[in-house]
């Protein structure tokens, strides 16, 4: 019976992911007692025997997750962030539920990606907007400019162009504390001493 399997049974466990919104990551079927590599619809990735996935096991961590989850927890969750869950039933992890944040902004996401911290994408991305065209301004006031196109976070470094053309990179907050281009301020020290050389020199000749 099983070599009678054989040739369908990689389509068999593709249709069954399929059905649980998931899929079948291995590419040769080896029969019902060999393990097979999934990806479940929370993103979850697994190994498991064919034959449990035949008679309907699927993804562990979803099962541990439903049980430690539930509305309640939800929202709190949302409450934390300052914001709502929308959604009035909570069926499982791999289910996604709706939230809105504190801005108003509406997504769908599933329960464990929130409660591990993740939030409203499009508050991140105006977060990041935020922080490169601060990041631009302050570049300008010193005559140069910020030559990175995307803001990651205060301590993700970026880069650097002065007026004189010197190119570096670091981080936002190294620049917010007022540093700029270390070669430029090797330039003006040296000056600076060349300066005063020359004053001395000819202090002494008169």
């Amino acid at each position: 019976m099983e070599g009678y399997r054989l040739h369908d049974g990689l389509a068999r466990l593709q249709r069954c992911a399929k059905k649980r919104g998931g899929v079948c990551l291995s590419e040769v079927y080896e029969g019902s007692k060999a393990h097979y590599r999934f990806r479940c619809e929370a993103g979850h990735e697994f190994d498991m025997l064919g034959a449990r996935t035949f008679r309907g096991s699927w993804c562990v961590e979803c099962q541990h997750e439903s049980k430690r989850y539930g509305m309640s927890l939800m929202h709190e969750v949302a409450k934390a962030h300052g914001g709502r869950c929308l959604s009035g039933i909570y069926r499982n992890a791999a289910t996604r539920l709706e939230w809105e944040c504190a801005r108003g902004h509406r997504w769908w996401a599933y329960p464990g990606a929130i409660v591990r911290g993740h939030w409203c994408s499009a508050c991140a991305h105006d977060a990041g907007k935020l922080g490169i065209d601060l990041m631009r301004a302050i570049a300008k006031e010193r005559g140069g400019e910020c030559v990175s196109k995307t803001y990651v976070n205060s301590s993700t470094r970026l880069e650097w162009e002065c007026a004189r053309g010197h190119r570096w990179f670091a981080t936002p907050n190294t620049i917010r504390r007022g540093h700029w281009c270390a070669r430029c301020y090797f330039i003006s020290i040296t000056a600076t001493e060349e300066t005063r050389r020359k004053r001395r020199h000819e202090a002494a000749r008169t």
